[in-house]
């Protein structure tokens, strides 16, 4: 594959960095590439999910054509002295039309997994997760798991992580507690192959939880969210953290937004690192409908603690703000995917914050030069200290809603 840089004018397209109003964190960041499909085609909604591990970013396109209409694709990315050069795309053997690969991925190291949520081989919109692994001969496809009761829109895949040897896979669908009250499956890298693990369930979990929707795990540590959790208003939302015990996942706390009301959808994004987790909630009233909000929660030895809500300084009704959240040890990255910067709208922001002692500080924010209406820009985002990524799937380089995913 060729390394995606481009010369035309819209591959200058880079993020500006926008010192929101408020901010105190004026700091420049170094922009890099702007990466889109070696061969992107219209529709292919590239970047609308993304994942780095600082080595390698992980793109997925699931409205690729090359499998048959909407059977989807992934591409994976290196990186080295801040260029980014296309390693592989990933297309699983059984691809059908439909399937939608690339709705969700994620990397660690030399393994990638892809989800599916349209496959068809077990029943419609059961779902499945693709796994990969990096060998001499480039990136080999070794593993397909589906749901175990393959049952017809379980949407097993649609949200993925993968952190060393242990992975997790939701299927927020699934009806055992009640229709739609979701599940997560976890697996495990054991003697160099991956098998099932065990199946997690919220403890009181029931119809309309949507556990599951979103997905992170980090060393000893999984969080799940559940945006349809009412125990704080219809839609309140919640999110579920585990921990390991040896080779077992235990629940560990439940999180609530301490401000939840009705439609805020807390989970509907979550991510952990180390003894940090934040959870979004895009569907939030902080200044308006669907203006948004995310929460940032600690460790401790008592179990996790609210530290502190962040918002955009510039926060406004449909914003969507929190509908993709990443967490590192010193940073944050918020999507905000509906923000109509200079009047172009739902063009997408993204929002960095950096954590400063126990705290994040105000956020730089993040918008593309050349933004264009209905680019989506952070409709998913990915964050490491060194760098981070933010999907634009409705961007039109390459042909109407081909995408493309911002570095910087």
């Amino acid at each position: 594959m060729s390394r995606i840089t481009g010369s035309s004018l819209r591959s200058l397209l880079l993020l500006t960095l926008v010192v929101a109003c408020g901010s105190a964190d004026t700091r420049p960041l170094a922009e890099s590439d702007k990466l889109r499909a070696a061969g992107g085609e219209p529709h292919d909604y590239f970047g609308y999910a993304v994942s780095t591990d600082g080595t390698h970013a992980i793109v997925g396109a699931y409205g690729d054509d090359d499998r048959g209409q909407n059977a989807g694709a992934a591409y994976i990315f290196s990186t080295r002295n801040k260029k980014w050069t296309e390693e592989a795309k990933l297309i699983p053997l059984q691809a059908r039309p439909n399937e939608q690969i690339g709705i969700a991925v994620d990397i660690s190291g030399d393994f990638a997994w892809v989800g599916s949520r349209g496959d068809i081989e077990s029943g419609s919109k059961t779902g499945a997760a693709y796994v990969y692994r990096k060998l001499d001969e480039g990136w080999v496809q070794i593993s397909t798991f589906r749901s175990h009761e393959f049952r017809a829109d379980d949407l097993y895949g649609l949200s993925i992580a993968v952190d060393g040897d242990w992975a997790v896979v939701g299927a927020h669908r699934d009806p055992k507690n009640g229709r739609d009250a979701g599940s997560v499956y976890v697996y495990h890298l054991e003697n160099d192959v991956w098998t099932f693990s065990e199946r997690l369930y919220a403890t009181h979990g029931k119809a309309a939880d949507y556990f599951g929707f979103d997905v992170d795990i980090d060393r000893s540590q999984i969080i799940v969210g559940a945006f349809g959790d009412d125990e704080k208003g219809n839609r309140a939302g919640a999110a579920y953290t585990f921990r390991r015990i040896q080779n077992s996942w235990r629940q560990d706390m439940k999180l609530t937004a301490p401000d939840g009301g009705k439609h805020a959808l807390f989970g509907h994004s979550v991510a952990l690192s180390g003894k940090h987790a934040i959870v979004g909630a895009h569907g939030s009233w902080t200044h308006g409908r669907f203006s948004g909000a995310a929460y940032v929660y600690e460790r401790t030895q008592r179990g996790w603690k609210f530290v502190q809500q962040v918002k955009a300084p510039d926060n406004r009704a449909n914003k969507y703000f929190g509908f993709s959240v990443d967490i590192s040890p010193k940073r944050i990255l918020v999507g905000a995917r509906g923000d109509s910067h200079d009047s172009i709208i739902q063009s997408g922001a993204a929002y960095l914050f950096t954590r400063s002692g126990s705290k994040f500080g105000s956020p730089i924010k993040l918008v593309a030069q050349l933004a264009e209406e209905l680019d989506f820009l952070g409709r998913s985002v990915s964050v490491c200290d060194g760098f981070g990524l933010a999907g634009t799937h409705g961007d039109d380089d390459r042909g109407s809603l081909s995408g493309s995913v911002y570095t910087f």
